[in-house]
């Protein structure tokens, strides 16, 4: 009996070292299984390049939100100037012909283009001052120039634009004075007056302060804006011309004063 209990003892001994080698071989099986498949796993990610385009993704989120959108904007404008023409004013009075204002509307049109936080703008303008008339005489004054100017965008938005800007503008003023209609005593003189058109070349410095804002979507944007500023005569000369011959003693016109100028455009995504 006791030979038959220590048999029992000890095949019950052997099944439970068994039953332990079993579960470890087990544990040991599942741990080499759940390394291998974060290997595979990790394999596949590098093959694919799935764990670089994540944080790639991410990254190029933030590049969009931070990078600044450049426009190219086609544009109107209309705003008036004020400036100094007493002398051209003396001048006109002295020979009989009636005064111009010193203010004078002006219309125009350009291309504002942006590239990051620079803004650059070129233009034509027209400048009208109204006509002035008397009894018999009448002048009439209109200038044209191209201007180019540079500033940096200081808020950094995508639907506007707020900058300071600087630059320069190359024109010409044109003089008219005419009769509007022959005198009488002249052509029983035996004489007829003729209109006379006079030029002048300008140069100006000019600064001032921009701003735009556009109605965000796709394809073109429709903006509205302002321009605010001040141009510098910079040659203050007296030279006129007639037929591209100099005039002597002719009248400044200063082209130096303030204008201001209402912007409409069509901004396009660059």
């Amino acid at each position: 009996m006791n030979k038959r209990y220590a048999l029992i003892a000890l095949s019950t001994l052997v099944l439970q070292a068994q039953s332990q080698e079993i579960d470890s071989l087990t544990t040991n099986t599942a741990d080499t299984i759940t390394q291998d498949t974060a290997i595979i796993h990790i394999d596949t990610a590098k093959a694919t390049g799935i764990d670089a385009q994540i944080p790639a993704t991410d990254s190029l989120i933030a590049d969009e939100e931070s990078e600044r959108t450049g426009y190219s904007t086609y544009r109107f404008n209309i705003g008036a100037n004020y400036y100094d023409l007493s002398e051209l004013q003396t001048a006109l009075a002295q020979n009989g012909y009636p005064t111009l204002d010193n203010a004078a509307i002006q219309f125009g049109f350009g291309r504002t283009t942006q590239h990051e936080v620079i803004v650059k703008e070129m233009g034509l303008t027209i400048h009208s001052w109204r006509n002035a008339k008397n009894a018999i005489r009448k002048s009439d004054l209109t200038g044209v120039d191209f201007s180019l100017t540079y500033g940096p965008d200081i808020i950094k938005a995508n639907n506007a634009s707020l900058f300071p800007f600087a630059g320069a503008d190359i024109g010409v003023l044109l003089l008219k004075m005419s009769y509007k209609g022959i005198p009488f005593g002249a052509l029983a003189q035996g004489e007829s007056p003729e209109d006379e058109i006079l030029h002048r070349f300008t140069l100006n410095g000019q600064a001032g302060i921009g701003f735009d804002i556009r109605a965000l979507r796709d394809g073109f944007m429709p903006s509205i804006g302002f321009r605010v500023g001040y141009s510098f005569d910079l040659t203050q000369q007296s030279s006129w011309y007639r037929n591209l011959s100099g005039v002597s003693n002719g009248p400044a016109a200063s082209t130096s004063g303030p204008f201001a100028r209402v912007v409409f455009g069509i901004a396009l995504p660059r």
